[in-house]
Order: structure tokens, then C-alpha cells, then sequence
């Protein structure tokens, strides 16, 4: 099984919705439950809240 196999099992079992990873501005892995669920906006405040905080950490340590 290759590790977007694993991922997609992972994301499902853990009730995922959506999942997308990119890297170096591309796109490189994308899971949605279903179809709806792929043109769906949802909330995420607290994540990008945590993202943020953590980024202007590093942003910090590296002066």
C-alpha cells in the first residue's frame, strides 16, 4: 500500500471531511468524503488561529 493509500484509509476511519496537501505550491494529495463535500466551505477559526500562532513562533526564534 503506497502512502496515499494509507492516508486516504487514515482520513476515512478518523471521519475526515477533507483533506488537501500541497508543497511547493502544488497540490500533491486531496481526500474529500464524498463530492459535496469537495466544493463546501467549512470554519476552521481555532485551526488557523493555532497555525498562525505557530508560525509567527518560528517567525520569532529566527529573528
Amino acid at each position: 500500500m503506497n502512502t496515499s493509500e494509507t492516508l486516504t484509509k487514515q482520513l476515512a476511519k478518523d471521519k475526515i471531511l477533507g483533506c488537501v496537501v500541497s508543497k511547493k505550491n502544488k497540490v500533491v494529495f486531496q481526500y474529500y468524503k464524498n463530492r459535496k463535500i469537495a466544493g463546501k466551505h467549512h470554519k476552521i477559526n481555532s485551526c488557523t488561529k493555532s497555525l498562525l500562532s505557530a508560525l509567527y513562533g518560528i517567525a520569532f526564534d529566527k529573528g
